[in-house]
């Protein structure tokens, strides 16, 4: 494991998550690589926002869990919050607890740029292949 941690539901929780991922993903060699780091500088921030709007709808007391690991050469990112989540259905991505909200600019952004998603419930799971 790379990193792990719960935050707050919160815009300015999420700017140090993703600073502090960053940092220790830079000690890590095979994981320093420039265009990787903003791959997932833009991957965590787009999902935790999500996260904090959309999933927890910005009350701070509601925490957004991150995790990160490394298994060469697969990094896996899983995000998870205290929403009712989304489901995929014909390439849309459909919040539980709005029937009519149908998003998918941010996740198929994920999915152009390689990563394998999986959803269960409020929690997303991320696999990218950096080899």
């Amino acid at each position: 494991m790379i990193y792990k941690n719960e935050i707050q539901s919160s815009f300015k929780a999420v700017d140090v998550c993703v600073r502090d991922v960053l940092l220790l993903m830079e000690e890590h060699p095979e994981l320093s690589d420039e265009s990787l780091l903003f791959k997932i500088s833009f991957v965590l921030r787009e999902l935790m926002n999500n996260s904090v709007e959309h999933g927890n709808n910005f009350d701070i007391n509601k925490r957004i869990t991150c995790e990160i690991f490394y298994e060469a050469p697969v990094l896996k990112i899983e995000i998870s919050d205290e929403g009712n989540g989304f489901v995929k259905n014909d390439g849309y991505y459909k919040a539980l607890d709005n029937d009519k909200r149908e998003r998918r600019r941010g996740l198929k952004l994920i999915e152009d740029l390689n990563f394998i998603i999986e959803m269960e419930k409020s929690t997303i799971r991320l696999n990218l292949d950096i080899s």
